[in-house]
């Protein structure tokens, strides 16, 4: 009787797992997806003749384990990629902010000089660089103020924070400082920080002036690519197809619905009330809540902050958005809803179709209440205020889709609540249960790292076949 790997969880995580497996294991490999398609966050809306809309702009960063980045780059062929780099003179995916009223395509940080009291706030960061040499990493708050100062974080970040997620940086977990680009702000001209540049205690919390210029051996040396042809989707299709030829079942529209433990292994699982036995091993990448439940796993009772819904807007416009070569615009000004524009054709050269840019507006959406219809007119009427859209473009399509998941809120609350559950499931003591994916680990939460992570842990599997 054929050895049974289960994966539990369609999205890249999964994929990725159930492929390196494929290529090495002579195991029967079962992906299971509760949702009708693979690729999770990195699927696509299908508009028919409008075309097809990503979930929101993701690209694939290289994690620098050579095995795995080639694997994804042989997906598609070389010249199919869009490639954005530092590096060798390529192009690199440029970001700006609206902060303040004001639109930044300098940097992809808050751009501080020309606040009224910039001089203080540079006298208050030099002073803080004496006081703390060491990150605090006990919240976002005190991370901030690490590194920044008091009046830099109270001023600018805290605000930020409140206007982002309507939670005080106090609540949040260190981690949402990257979440967007929040770890740098603009103080210094550019003569200045041209000689500050070699200074790391000084210039890692600084942003340069502009992006464009900055020299290129400041930049790490990973890629970001995206397919030639619009659509990060293309990746999560080519996976699919390596795994049917692969010989992996895949199950769709399937939920786990029990799990049998005995001696410290799962022995059966239930899905669909079909059973599979005979298990190996177990992947988990669906998330820490879910395999709680079935292993009845019990935590402390502290409530769960539930994250704002994640709104996409998806719109169709004849002219190109006027931020240059701008791939995204974070918007950090309280007095907007958007939390990013999506701009395409800056980075995808054939997105184009049929006379009309592909963009998106992306939201967090805080109140139930609020519509499709009523979201899609405040992106629209968003993007006129931000003074980004050239006079009289048409808009041939726009649609809003409101996520079943997005990213989970990363509140210290909830990141308690993960790291509990994490615990505790290890404390089972499962021998052939494999956790995988977001929060997975403690303080694994950003893509490139959860590559890495299954790439180690797949990897120290078939080391033990």
């Amino acid at each position: 009787m054929d050895n049974n790997i289960v994966i539990v969880g369609g999205g890249i995580a999964g994929l990725l797992s159930a492929y390196l497996l494929s290529l090495k294991s002579d195991c029967s490999i079962h992906l299971i997806e509760k949702s009708d398609s693979l690729g999770g966050l990195l699927k696509c809306f299908d508009y028919g003749e409008f075309g097809k809309f990503d979930y929101g702009a993701h690209n694939i960063l290289e994690s620098g384990i050579e095995e795995l980045d080639t694997l994804l780059w042989s997906l598609l062929e070389e010249d199919e990629w869009t490639v954005s780099s530092a590096i060798n003179g390529q192009k690199r995916a440029l970001t700006g902010t609206y902060y303040n009223g004001r639109l930044q395509e300098n940097s992809p940080f808050i751009d501080l000089r020309k606040e009224y009291n910039i001089d203080k706030l540079k006298l208050d960061f030099l002073s803080n660089i004496e006081k703390n040499k060491e990150i605090n990493l006990s919240s976002a708050y005190a991370y901030a103020q690490s590194i920044f100062g008091q009046k830099i974080t109270d001023e600018h970040i805290n605000p930020i924070f409140q206007a982002l997620y309507g939670v005080e940086a106090k609540e949040m977990d260190y981690m949402a400082m990257f979440l967007t680009p929040l770890t740098r702000v603009g103080l210094f001209d550019t003569n200045i920080m041209n000689d500050l540049l070699s200074t790391k205690l000084l210039s890692r919390n600084l942003a340069y002036p502009n992006q464009k210029t900055l020299s290129s051996e400041y930049f790490g040396a990973k890629r970001t690519y995206y397919p030639k042809n619009y659509g990060i989707y293309r990746v999560i299709e080519k996976i699919e197809q390596k795994l049917h030829e692969n010989g992996v079942n895949i199950h769709l529209n399937t939920m786990i619905d029990k799990i049998n433990v005995e001696n410290n292994k799962i022995i059966e699982i239930t899905m669909n009330s079909q059973k599979i036995d005979n298990l190996k091993t177990i992947i988990w990448s669906a998330g820490l809540g879910s395999i709680k439940q079935l292993l009845n796993v019990k935590t402390e009772n502290i409530e769960y902050t539930k994250p704002p819904r994640t709104a996409i807007t998806n719109i169709l416009i004849d002219k190109k958005l006027t931020i240059g070569d701008m791939s995204y615009i974070y918007n950090y000004d309280k007095n907007f809803k958007t939390f990013r524009i999506d701009n395409y054709s800056s980075y995808c050269e054939n997105s184009k179709r049929n006379g009309f840019y592909p963009i998106s507006v992306e939201r967090l959406v805080k109140d139930e209440s609020l519509s499709q219809e009523d979201i899609t007119k405040v992106a629209v009427l968003e993007l006129e205020c931000f003074g980004v859209l050239e006079k009289n473009t048409k808009i041939g399509f726009s649609k809003t889709e409101i996520l079943d998941y997005g990213f989970p809120l990363l509140s210290k609350n909830n990141i308690k609540i993960f790291d509990n559950t994490r615990k505790l499931i290890e404390d089972l003591n499962i021998q052939n249960l494999t956790l995988i994916g977001v929060l997975a680990n403690k303080n694994l939460f950003f893509e490139s790292d959860i590559k890495k992570d299954l790439y180690y842990k797949i990897k120290e599997l078939l080391n033990d076949n």
